[in-house]
C-alpha cells in the first residue's frame, strides 16, 4: 500500500508539472477503487480506501491547491451506495478537502450508458450535490467553450 500511495501521489504531481491545458481539462478517477491495482475482488473497495485515507490531509490540500490554481476540474463519477458499508466518510473527506481549496467540480463523465449521464432529482450526481453542499458556481466550466 505504501508503494500505491506515492505512485497516486507522484503521478498526480507529475500531471500537475505537465505543460497542458489545464483550463479545459478535468481530472478523472481520483478515488477510483483501481487505485489498490485492478484486483476484481472485494477487498479492493476496502483496500483502496486504506491508501487513500493514508495520505494526510496536508497532501491532498498541496494537490488541490494547484490544481484549482492551474483550472482543471475534479470529477465526481462514483455510487455513493458502494461506500455504505465501507469508508463513505474517508471517500467523501477527499471532495470535502477539493472544495476547501476552490475547486470545481463535474459528473458522468465516465459514463458507459446514456442511462448513467441523468442528472435529475434522486440521480447519483444529486446524492453529492447534497452530500457535499454543492453550488452553482463550483460547476466546472472548461475555458474555450460556448454554454
Amino acid at each position: 500500500n505504501a508503494t500505491r500511495k506515492q505512485m497516486y501521489i507522484d503521478r498526480w504531481e507529475a500531471l500537475l508539472n505537465s505543460d497542458l491545458p489545464f483550463r479545459k481539462m478535468g481530472l478523472a478517477h481520483i478515488t477510483c477503487n483501481l487505485i489498490a491495482g485492478g484486483r476484481t475482488s472485494g477487498d479492493q473497495w476496502v483496500e483502496h480506501l486504506n491508501i487513500l485515507d493514508s495520505i494526510p490531509d496536508e497532501t491532498f490540500k498541496r494537490l488541490f491547491a494547484k490544481t484549482e490554481k492551474l483550472g482543471m476540474g475534479v470529477e465526481i463519477n462514483e455510487y455513493l451506495s458502494r461506500y455504505q458499508k465501507h469508508g463513505l466518510e474517508t471517500y467523501l473527506r477527499i471532495y470535502k478537502i477539493a472544495i476547501e481549496c476552490g475547486c470545481h467540480f463535474y459528473f458522468g463523465s465516465d459514463a458507459h450508458h446514456p442511462n448513467e449521464l441523468n442528472g435529475g432529482p434522486g440521480s447519483r450526481f444529486e446524492e453529492f450535490v447534497d452530500l457535499l453542499k454543492l453550488e452553482e458556481d463550483q460547476k466546472f466550466k472548461p475555458q474555450g467553450f460556448v454554454y
